[in-house]
């Protein structure tokens, strides 16, 4: 019963550390694909992450955990052969990335921000991303 006692609190801490965060302005995606659909934190700008990161808010912790189901995500689709695009690496050192990306472009979108630093770990393991825009699409029906 502890693992989902801990599971819930974990959830319950993130859905109020969002719902307190002050309201940001939506980003224009530059970079990203018009029909693409970012949710979340990945939403705002890198100029809110920025703020939330350097001000060390639980808002900022929650954009981190953020990113992390974002590699989760990407991790499950197989499409990176090791099934594992952060092996090796510290999610700190990925936040870093996200850092330093939002401080240069605070306008981006912090998807689009993750994005590129995916793009950045798919290549260092000597992946080629430009397959990643060849997946095709689901059968119509096949979520039901």
């Amino acid at each position: 019963m502890k693992p989902i006692f801990a599971t819930v609190a974990f959830a319950a801490a993130i859905a109020v550390a969002t719902a307190a965060a002050p309201q940001q302005p939506k980003a224009q995606a530059k970079g990203a694909r018009p029909d693409a659909v970012v949710l979340g934190p990945g939403s705002f700008a890198c100029s809110a992450w920025t703020t939330e990161r350097t001000a060390n808010t639980a808002f900022g912790s929650a954009m981190v955990v953020w990113v992390t189901g974002y590699l989760t995500a990407f991790n499950a689709t197989g499409l990176e052969p090791s099934r594992n695009v952060t092996e090796g690496i510290d999610i700190n050192a990925v936040a870093a990335q996200v850092d330093a990306t939002c401080r240069a472009n605070p306008t981006m979108q912090i998807g689009v921000a993750v994005s590129q630093t995916l793009n950045t770990l798919i290549q260092r393991k000597g992946y080629n991303p430009a397959g990643l825009a060849q997946v095709a699409p689901l059968p119509k029906g096949s979520l039901r």
